[in-house]
């Protein structure tokens, strides 16, 4: 009898057993995608994991029934801007085989050198590319030569830069004025600001070797100034520091502060730069403007933090359990160019009632709300009454910050014809808050987006790997539907395939 018991359930256990198989292929050539890590997990327990084999199939199999996340990783790819990295699957016991795919992009490669006025190889400068507040770094080696394998590609363009070593011998005086000179940072191919650099466009999987910089020299001013603590007292013996707009980890040049609090920056070439003084739990910033001269006379004042507080509602119907709030970030900027030095990001994870607090310095910033919770989309986000839109100045006595989420959204699905790999993006036509929505076809070329903000939006589908401009463009224009989301309402659509460029 016992035998016999033993025997049932394990047929029980076999019958509840289900198969989840899959496969993951590269947007551009459609071909399945060798040896990625698929990890398949249930909450905190420890995930089972298969790696596709040459065609890019995984499987699977005696799976028990129940809710699994899917997690893709593999060298050389990354996901394209679908709902995140995270697919959820349902598996359910005595069904048929459950079939998932996913689609990754190739990363791309830029390579080259950098070389003097001369002609001569530049060793350990610092190459930059950067896009937005995405950028990748690199240094040269001892022939001027540097590599940046792992490039995501991106419909914006880059901007490809390079900054002198930290040390190093000089260039010689101008030979017409004899001023002397320092070199500085230089864009792609041979410009002295970023307006006149020449653009780089990275396609999916594309390999750009031998890009060459010219590292540049220019005339070099003085800018002298006085550290002040808060109450207006000189600070002495303090570093102050110079640095380059943008996502900079290094500091362009700095100095330390005299008894008297004087500081004198030399050898600082034309542009915009940002000058700081952190000590004591208190911090100085200041954006200057060099144009052709020394800049004296400034007065760099330390200001101690200040507290921002706020709130995230989240509204539910009645009788629906009231989600965790979402975690709120601020990110540093200074006209939408991130800012990595000192306390760049910042986060708050919500009390229960959804109160949050930050300790910051004065300074713009970007708001972003935590990822909403199932069945949910971020309605607004306020500083006191007023709408957030872009970067947001934060000082003592800024009003606090509220951000609501609503479950109210509506339905959008509808089908692509010959999608295969493509995606459709749902993009508002006006904001607050600016939040797009991606979505992959599925194998029979349908698309779903839930908990959509209610509002007017353009639609258009487009080949997997096509990525996100940062904006609506005319090319996005010519080929979008446009289309009205209501609260609780579904809306179909459907979408023909077409290619940006």
């Amino acid at each position: 009898m016992v035998k016999l018991l033993s025997i049932l359930l394990l047929a029980a256990g076999f019958l509840a057993a289900q198969t989840l198989e899959g496969v993951v292929t590269d947007v551009v050539s459609s071909a399945g995608i060798p040896g990625v890590r698929v990890a398949l997990s249930q909450g905190d327990k420890t995930p089972y994991v298969a790696v596709t084999d040459s065609e890019g199939r995984f499987r699977f199999s005696e799976l028990r029934e129940g809710d699994y996340s899917v997690r893709y990783s593999a060298t050389r790819y990354f996901s394209p801007s679908v709902p995140g990295d995270t697919l959820q699957v349902r598996i359910r016991a005595g069904g048929l085989p459950v079939r998932i795919e996913r689609r990754m992009i190739p990363l791309s490669r830029i390579a080259g050198r950098v070389i003097d006025g001369s002609g001569d190889p530049v060793a350990k400068a610092r190459v930059e590319l950067t896009t937005g507040s995405a950028f990748w770094q690199a240094e040269t080696d001892a022939k001027g030569n540097f590599d940046m394998p792992s490039v995501i590609p991106a419909a914006l363009p880059y901007t490809l830069s390079v900054a002198p070593p930290l040390a190093g011998k000089p260039p010689a005086p101008d030979p017409d004025t004899h001023e002397p000179r320092a070199w500085v940072r230089s864009f792609y191919p041979n410009a002295g600001f970023e307006e006149q650099a020449i653009p780089i466009a990275l396609h999916a999987g594309e390999d750009l070797p031998g890009l060459e910089l010219k590292l540049l020299a220019a005339p070099v001013h003085a800018v002298r100034g006085v550290l002040l603590n808060p109450n207006g007292d000189p600070v002495a013996k303090v570093a102050v520091a110079l640095w380059e707009p943008g996502p900079r980890r290094n500091a362009f040049v700095q100095a330390v502060s005299n008894p008297d609090g004087v500081f004198e920056l030399p050898s600082v070439p034309d542009g915009e730069w940002r000058l700081s003084a952190e000590s004591d739990r208190a911090l100085a910033e200041q954006w200057i403007t060099i144009k052709g001269r020394d800049l004296s006379a400034l007065k760099l004042r330390l200001t101690p933090p200040f507290t921002v507080s706020g709130k995230v509602i989240v509204e539910t119907r009645e009788g629906m359990p009231v989600p965790v709030p979402p975690r709120v970030t601020l990110i540093k900027q200074h006209n939408g160019k991130i800012l990595l030095q000192g306390q760049s990001i910042v986060e708050a994870d919500g009390a229960t009632d959804g109160g949050f607090r930050f300790e910051l310095y004065p300074g713009s910033y970007r708001v972003i709300p935590g990822p909403p919770p199932p069945g949910f989309y971020v309605e607004s986000v306020r500083a006191g009454e007023t709408p957030v839109l872009e970067e947001l100045e934060l000082s003592a006595g800024s009003p606090g910050l509220t951000i609501v989420y609503k479950s109210n959204g509506g339905t959008v699905r509808g089908a692509v014809e010959k999608c295969g790999t493509g995606q459709v993006w749902l993009i508002p036509q006006q904001g607050p808050p600016p939040r797009n929505y991606f979505a992959a076809c599925n194998t029979e070329g349908r698309f779903e987006f839930t908990a959509v903000r209610p509002g007017d939006y353009y639609a258009v589908a487009v080949p997997g790997y096509e990525l996100w401009p940062g904006g609506v463009n005319a090319a996005i224009l010519q080929r979008a539907a446009r289309l009205t989301v209501r609260p609780n309402e579904t809306t179909g659509l459907d979408l023909t395939l077409s290619a940006l460029r």
